[in-house]
Formats: structure tokens, sequence, C-alpha cells
């Protein structure tokens, strides 16, 4: 097996492992049942991924790398650099649904089978807050902002009463101006 054909393998088994846990939960996801619904031998899935916390690290790591090649992709050079990474924080956050399924998931399998396997997802969190701390406004304001953020993923994840579409998009874009009106 080249490279290529290795990498787009272990693609279709994440993707797999998170489309399991969406579709059927967190208690469907065992090797076999991924393996089968990849269309992969079972050793073809231990090549990758030799044990399922092997596949939830693979899940996260995996989450992680999309969002801060997402982070980096909303990142706007002719955008005010006061506030950029957050800006961009907040775009990578609310718009980009499939990456939000698949942080849904990952968390999931995560913390029904071992919550020491969230520790990867923490440490980014930390850099991400200390980026979030260093961007230009006034850190107590850009916290507020962040947690504003994850609070309404949090909300679309447990279906806590979450905004309609319409109300979504103008908090998206006062969070935006918010982040654009105070400086340090």
């Amino acid at each position: 097996m080249n490279s290529k054909e290795s990498h787009s393998t272990r693609s279709l088994i994440l993707k797999s492992a998170n489309r399991l846990v969406l579709e059927e939960g967190v208690s469907k996801l065992t090797l076999d049942n991924v393996a089968r619904l990849a269309g992969v031998s079972k050793g073809g899935l231990l090549y990758h991924f030799p044990s399922k916390k092997a596949l939830i690290l693979g899940m996260i790591e995996n989450l992680i790398s999309k969002f801060n090649d997402n982070v980096k992709v909303n990142i706007d050079d002719q955008d005010n650099k006061s506030g950029q990474f957050l800006r961009s924080y907040l775009k990578s956050t609310f718009t980009d649904s499939n990456l939000s399924k698949e942080m849904n998931t990952s968390l999931l399998a995560a913390v029904a089978n071992n919550p020491a396997l969230l520790e990867p997802i923490r440490q980014h969190y930390y850099q991400w807050q200390q980026q979030i701390e260093k961007d230009g406004i006034d850190p107590i304001l850009a916290t507020i902002i962040r947690l504003a953020a994850d609070g309404l993923w949090y909300a679309e994840f447990f279906d806590l009463a979450p905004p309609n579409n319409q109300l979504r998009s103008h908090i998206l874009e006062r969070l935006l101006q918010m982040t654009k009106k105070e400086t340090m």
C-alpha cells in the first residue's frame, strides 16, 4: 500500500468511526463495526489503529488538525490585526457544521471510553486560549467571546435550546463586531 492509499484508508476509517458514533451511538464504536462500515478488513483497520484507544486518539487528533487548518484558512490578511485570531476562531466554530459533528462524535467517544483521551484537545484549548488572550484586544472580553462561541457549540451539541439559523447568524455577527470595538 502506498502512502497516498494509506492516508486515504486512514481518512476513510476515521470518517466511518465518526459516522458510526453519530448514527448509531457511542456504544456501537467497536473496531469490528468501524472496519465493516469503512469496508476494510479488521487487519487493515488494525494496521492504522492498533487499538480502540488509538482509533479514538486518531479521531481527536484529526479534528484538532482540521480545526487548526480551518482557523488558518479563516485568517484574513487584510483584516485588522487586533482580534484576528479570535475572529478566525469564531468563524471556524460557527461555520463548519461537518467539523462540529466530528468534534461531537470524537469527544463523545473519548468521554465514554476513557476521559484521559481528551488530553490532546485540552492542550490545544489552552494554546487557543493563550492566542486569544494575546490577540490585541482586552483578554477578558476576548475570553468572554470565546466562551460564548463555545457555549453556542455546546447548546447545539446537546440540543439545549440552540438558536435558529437567523439568530445564530446574528450572534456570530455581533461577536465578530465585539472583537473590533475594544482594544487593549
